[in-house]
């Protein structure tokens, strides 16, 4: 298996999730990418980057911590096995009560971050500009 940043979260850096991943399915390898920076910062599409799973975090868009997700491709995914036995949630892979605020509090967070990643993007642009400039301005 591979595992990969969509975004890093040091250097901003956009990794071209597409071709690592022909790259990993060319040679049998699963793709697993955790995208915790980048909901609502960058365009996801799961068909078009053939990811088999996908992992994030809610609290990097604002829900609290301990609520995120964890997709898991129909076509090429791996077969994960429960770590906590009991109640068979979710295909067996979970037990307990979900955390239903929570989800959809993710889910709402989901269609603001969407909503607003246009407009978030060019105010990020336009501050990282003026932090430039006045760097530049340091002797």
């Amino acid at each position: 298996m591979v595992i990969v940043l969509m975004s890093n979260n040091e250097t901003g850096k956009n990794h071209d999730i597409r071709t690592i991943s022909e790259i990993a399915h060319a040679n049998g390898a699963l793709l697993i990418c955790d995208a915790t920076q980048a909901p609502g910062k960058i365009p996801i599409n799961l068909t078009e980057s053939r990811i088999d799973m996908m992992a994030f975090s809610a609290h990097k868009f604002f829900i609290p911590k301990a609520i995120g997700a964890l997709y898991i491709s129909k076509k090429n995914a791996a077969k994960p096995q429960s770590q906590i036995h009991g109640g068979g949630h979710q295909r067996n892979l979970r037990s307990r009560t979900l955390n239903v605020r929570g989800i959809i509090g993710m889910g709402k967070a989901c269609e603001i971050a969407r909503a607003e990643m246009h407009s978030d993007a060019i105010k990020v642009r336009e501050l990282r500009g003026r932090l430039e400039t006045e760097l530049l301005k340091i002797e």
